[in-house]
């Protein structure tokens, strides 16, 4: 049920259009086989590091976000928030990291 309540999170409303970005971005799956992901009749294939990729870029999770709502135990030096700041820098142009980082150490003060 993970994956249909973040689909929705992220505004993407339909099966068909989540497999569309997929397709986009060079995985191919039908909305039938996500369906069958959604309700449970088939196990979510991160295992598969495309799969989990595209699955990442496309719901807006990093690796350790996707696999703790999957149900998997992770092991990080760094909180929750830390974690989704690191992926939110890293999903930046490369021009625009030292910037946002510029920021983040601006709070600390």
């Amino acid at each position: 049920m993970w994956l249909k309540q973040r689909r929705i999170e992220v505004g993407i409303n339909s099966l068909e259009e989540l497999a569309r970005l997929f397709q986009i971005e060079g995985y191919q799956i039908t909305p039938s086989a996500l369906s069958h992901y959604e309700n449970k009749r088939r196990v979510i294939p991160l295992d598969d590091d495309q799969f989990r990729n595209v699955a990442m870029s496309i719901l807006r999770l990093s690796e350790h976000e996707i696999l703790r709502i999957a149900g998997y135990k992770v092991i990080s030096e760094h909180s929750t928030d830390g974690e989704k700041a690191a992926w939110i820098v890293d999903q930046l142009p490369q021009e625009k990291r030292s910037m946002a980082i510029r920021v983040l150490e601006a709070m600390l003060n």
